[in-house]
């Protein structure tokens, strides 16, 4: 497990990495380069949600044969990007479990 500072806008190569919210909460991710190019953060630890619905669309979270992943588009293809994604969804997930609205989490 490596911890990654958003700031740094790097990860460390093959491992998962955390994120801890605003208000404490800890996420961690996979994050994955595709064959494309494109990376994708893979959800390996997430705080439940609660009573809030947790359909993917209102989650914004798909799933394929590795597990679930976060939606975002248009998809990053530099780890920049993906780091602010993974912070973004984070906060909006502590945000649609406190309030029941997701967002703002750009297009999805």
């Amino acid at each position: 497990m490596t911890a990654f500072d958003p700031a740094r806008e790097q990860l460390p190569a093959n491992r998962w990495v955390k994120y801890k919210a605003g208000d404490g909460h800890l996420f961690e991710f996979v994050p994955v380069r595709l064959p494309s190019g494109v990376y994708r953060a893979y959800i390996r630890r997430q705080p439940g949600y609660g009573t809030r619905p947790t359909a993917a669309g209102q989650t914004h979270r798909l799933t394929d044969q590795h597990g679930q992943y976060i939606c975002w588009t248009p998809e990053t293809t530099d780890v920049g990007g993906l780091i602010k994604v993974m912070r973004m969804w984070a906060e909006s997930t502590v945000g649609y479990i406190r309030t029941g609205t997701f967002g703002p989490l750009g297009r999805s």
